[in-house]
């Protein structure tokens, strides 16, 4: 069974699966999920709750990803605007697995089992490892039981979006045509009118700029801005001001041994030999063969020796069938009770599973080794230090917060609490930068209590470690911005303008002169000239303006000879006069099946898309959905 899932590694159901670890490893070394202890349901899906934990554990992963981002400014975070988002993902994924689970799909444990242990990432030195597989999906903030469900769900939900969309084909007369319009060619004449030679004759009046300015003054508004002066207050500013001594790490480390112990049971080393149930092996023989293998077990034979002749699990066969440390729930729940009940060194008897049969041994039962004082003495401190700073961080907060309110300005809460008052530059409320982009901070400074009344403003919590108060030091109303300051940029906008339409004038002009058929008028003589001529020409050809060829493309074919007449606006700003004369449509299609066979699982798979957006909304539509955020 392994062996087949390794052999179909290409296939979706193992891709969905990789995805899974991938995506568990694109947050592994970012700090560990720090989950809400309450479970109160945010969401309704049909009777079925989604809870504030799973909400707050998928916001933090969201969060998490984009923390990776060279780009990522903490202070752009907007949690409000992330849960909801994260929370209609929720709902959408509910309601996915509701309608797979309607109807009848199911996906085999055991295949996540086995799949998982033989993924190379969570093993070290070529074996799986109980211990590597826990601590990666733990600071995903799964539990192995959850990381298990995710994995399952996941396939349901791919089942039945590839199930339906699947439905969708495309039948051979359709394939033709659209090979046939993706081969046909189109012979055509171009001419540009360049933008640049009106613009160097356009002129703008004083009038034409007065006018202007006074209809649109909105337009030359700046923006309503404040320079603020503020005092920051940061958990981690206070670590060193608490001392913590040996005696109390100790203690601590004690505390860590006794807790290590009770959660870090002796883990069971096992191996196994696996007979899986074959086209050219039924069920009677293969637990005939392990009836087999046990008896020459019991004659002395090694079981290492047997595995690696009869094991079907490769990988583990190399080994002696040694699967290393074996964590619960992995193998299911039978094998899990089977194993309990051996010692070490024994045999269990022939396992009878839904793929075959298995003899389970339990190699040993080892007991975690508990990291020493000198490893942990580091991070107990640090712990210990945060610990103490915590009340201390939030007794100073109260202490901010209310000399905050009694003062008049920030002189007097700097400096009893010590703190420096900084002050930023003038923001506005859409072009801040840093905190001063911070919805919270914005909404403070712009507060008609402090931006009108002088008050201090209230503290603002920017993160659970760090907060700040702000004082508004000058303010700029919005105003109009005077002529003089916007003229040149305005006689630049209104030249462009008059350019566009002139050129737009100009080609709507000799279109109709051209469909008229008066090519011997002045205009039509002139530009003559320079039509350039591209014959049989396909889509994706690049000598001509990719805009020309999609005009080129768009228009209706020449009629009794007489060719058709367009214009494309290009991306310069120049207009292009399309003349089209010809268009060759094959009647057989060239090129390879190959290349047949890809545009058509192309198509399939756009179709397909069109119908997962079509199910996901039709079951938004028909579900009983109830938010609670």
């Amino acid at each position: 069974m392994l062996q087949t899932m390794r052999d179909n590694a290409q296939s979706w159901v193992v891709k969905v699966i990789v995805f899974l670890i991938i995506f568990v490893f694109a947050i592994f070394g970012l700090e560990s999920l720090r989950l809400v202890t309450t479970n109160t349901a945010v969401a309704t899906v049909n009777d079925e709750e989604i809870s504030q934990r799973e909400l707050a554990r998928a916001v933090n992963i969201q969060i998490n990803q984009m923390a990776q981002s060279e780009k990522f400014d903490p202070a752009q975070i907007d949690e409000k605007k992330i849960q909801k988002t994260v929370l209609d993902q929720l709902i959408d994924r509910t309601l996915l697995t509701q309608t797979a689970k309607n109807y009848g799909l199911f996906f085999p444990e055991q295949a996540i089992d086995r799949e998982i242990i033989s993924q190379d990432a969570f093993k070290e030195d070529g074996k799986y490892s109980p211990t590597r597989f826990e601590q990666l999906i733990r600071q995903a903030g799964f539990t192995p039981r959850q990381y298990k469900d995710a994995m399952v769900e996941e396939m349901l939900t791919t089942q039945l979006q590839y199930g339906i969309a699947g439905s969708e084909f495309l039948t051979s007369a359709e394939l033709k045509r659209l090979q046939q319009l993706e081969q046909q060619t189109r012979s055509f004449r171009m001419l540009t009118l360049p933008i640049a030679d009106i613009k160097n004759t356009v002129e703008v009046t004083e009038e034409e700029l007065t006018s202007y300015y006074q209809q649109h003054e909105k337009e030359f508004m700046s923006a309503e801005s404040v320079k603020v002066n503020y005092l920051l207050l940061e958990k981690a500013e206070l670590l060193s001001a608490v001392d913590v001594d040996e005696e109390d790490i100790k203690a601590r480390y004690d505390q860590f041994v006794e807790a290590f112990k009770k959660n870090e049971p002796p883990r069971p080393k096992a191996a196994h030999i696996l007979l899986e149930v074959k086209d050219d092996r039924d069920a009677e023989a293969t637990s005939a063969l392990a009836l087999e293998i046990e008896q020459k077990l019991q004659k002395g034979e090694s079981f290492a020796d047997l595995a690696k002749q009869y094991s079907d699990d490769q990988a583990s066969a190399e080994n002696g069938g040694d699967l290393g440390f074996v964590e619960e729930g992995i193998f299911g729940e039978e094998f899990d009770k089977t194993l309990a009940e051996l010692k070490t060194g024994e045999v269990s008897k022939p396992l009878k599973m839904s793929y075959g049969v298995q003899l389970v041994k339990l190699v040993d039962m080892v007991q975690p080794d508990v990291p020493s004082f000198e490893d942990k003495q580091e991070e107990l401190t640090v712990a210990l230090k945060e610990a103490k700073a915590e009340p201390l961080f939030v007794e100073k907060r109260q202490q901010l917060e209310d000399l905050s309110y009694q003062a008049a300005d920030l002189q007097e809460p700097a400096e009893k609490l010590k703190l420096e008052i900084k002050t930023s530059d003038f923001f506005s409320k859409d072009n801040g930068k840093g905190i001063f982009a911070n919805s919270l901070v914005v909404k403070q400074a712009f507060s008609p209590e402090v931006l009108t009344d002088k008050m201090n403003s209230a503290v603002i919590d920017l993160s659970k470690d760090k907060v700040m108060v702000l004082h508004v030091l000058e303010h700029q109303p919005a105003k109009l911005k005077p002529l003089s300051e916007i003229k040149e940029k305005l006689i630049t906008k209104l030249k462009d303008q008059k350019a566009v339409k002139q050129l737009e004038e100009q080609a709507t002009s000799l279109v109709a002169t051209l469909r008229e058929g008066k090519q011997k008028t002045d205009a039509a003589t002139q530009e003559e000239q320079v039509w350039k001529t591209f014959n049989d020409a396909k889509r994706m050809m690049t000598e001509a303006p990719r805009e020309a060829v999609q005009q080129a493309f768009k228009m209706p074919h020449p009629q009794d000879d007489q060719p058709q007449y367009g214009v494309a606006s290009l991306v310069n700003g120049d207009r292009a006069i399309i003349e089209l004369t010809k268009v060759t449509t094959p009647e057989k299609i060239e090129g390879e099946e190959q290349q047949q066979a890809f545009m058509k699982r192309f198509m399939a798979m756009q179709r397909q898309q069109i119908v997962r957006q079509q199910l996901q909304q039709n079951l938004r539509e028909t579900a009983e959905v109830s938010k609670n955020l």
